[in-house]
């Protein structure tokens, strides 16, 4: 009974928002394009040094030993940022380009990525790109889109608040269901700081010395 009322609750959710999710998403799948035809299309120079320091990141994963916290405190410092401005944009009437643009670079970033290591390394290494790159992002992905939806929605209403005056107590609540989603994202994004800072290092360092 509690799953399936659970169900209904994400279900009613989504169609609520469906037209600002899919509007998110086609943003994001925007950059992940833009990203995949950049890499199509670079020219051979900037090939060559993306690939001489894709190949001196490998060697030295093999052979160095590295810090778990500070790749960690790297992964907040790349990641976090975004959620960071999403949210923060949500509070003004500026917050929806914002928060289209930002989810459109997340997507030419991953984009970008997944196409360089495997036109870098052949279509032997999609396993490694996907390890490299899906487990970490599939959490961190989520967890912006989610937030980008409810910062779409929040400013939204102050661009219809211009027009339209609305009850302070429904916009407080508004506030404090945004501050709530808020901390909830940030708590769940940080599994994939602990993912991309503990695990995917040995995982990769497996793999290339096979």
């Amino acid at each position: 009974m509690g799953n399936l009322l659970m169900k209904n609750g994400i279900a009613k959710e989504i169609e609520k928002n469906m037209w600002a999710l899919m509007l998110i998403i086609l943003f994001f799948s925007i950059g992940i394009v833009l990203g995949v035809y950049t890499v199509k299309y670079m020219n051979s120079y900037d090939m060559n040094n993306l690939n001489d320091y894709f190949s001196l990141f490998l060697q030295s994963l093999k052979e160095k030993s590295f810090d778990n916290r500070e790749l960690i405190i790297e992964a907040v410092k790349n990641n976090f940022i975004i959620i960071l401005v999403i949210w923060g944009f949500g509070f003004t009437i500026l917050g929806i380009p914002v928060i289209l643009i930002t989810n459109m670079i997340k997507g030419y970033t991953l984009g970008f990525s997944f196409s360089f290591i495997i036109v870098s390394m052949g279509y032997k290494s999609m396993g490694f790109a996907l390890l490299a790159l899906m487990p970490q992002n599939l959490i961190y992905v989520a967890c912006i889109i989610i937030i980008s939806v409810y910062s779409f929605n929040l400013s939204l209403e102050k661009i219809k608040n211009r027009f339209i005056k609305t009850s302070h107590y429904t916009n407080s609540k508004n506030v404090v269901n945004y501050l709530y989603c808020f901390i909830v994202i940030a708590l769940i994004m940080f599994m994939g700081f602990f993912i991309e800072g503990v695990f995917t290092p040995g995982i990769l360092r497996h793999i290339i010395s096979k």
